[in-house]
């Protein structure tokens, strides 16, 4: 019994391990997909005020500025829309079997102490 409850605890710290590099290369590409979205928007923010500048000059019809924003929100857009998704499909799909093998473990800890508790009486 001890040599089982230990493997199962080994399992439970090494998906505990796992999750923590999912966790830190997710960190790492969000970090990243920020970065580059903001430089994206840093350059349709100059492209709005070249286009502004053209408008002011006459040179370009008066409202026509605001279609430099278009592609920003698009790309915003479509991650907001491939987050979603994966939120909802790793919310339905994730398995825990680690959790149940943890529980396992955990109410045969706690069996085994009460078990030594009513012994001890």
């Amino acid at each position: 019994m001890k040599t089982e409850s230990g493997d199962l605890w080994e399992q439970v710290n090494n998906e505990k391990k796992k999750d923590k590099r999912v966790r830190l290369v997710s960190i790492a590409a969000w970090s990243i997909t920020g970065l580059a979205i903001g430089f994206y928007g840093v350059i349709i923010v100059h492209r709005f005020i070249i286009h502004q500048q053209l408008v002011q000059s006459g040179m370009m019809p008066a409202g026509q500025e605001w279609a430099a924003f278009i592609p920003l929100v698009a790309v915003i857009g479509v991650v907001a829309l491939f987050v979603a998704t994966l939120a909802t499909v790793g919310m339905f799909l994730r398995l825990r079997t680690t959790s149940l093998e943890e529980l396992k473990v955990r109410l045969g800890a706690l069996e085994q102490l009460v078990v030594e508790h009513i012994d001890a009486k």
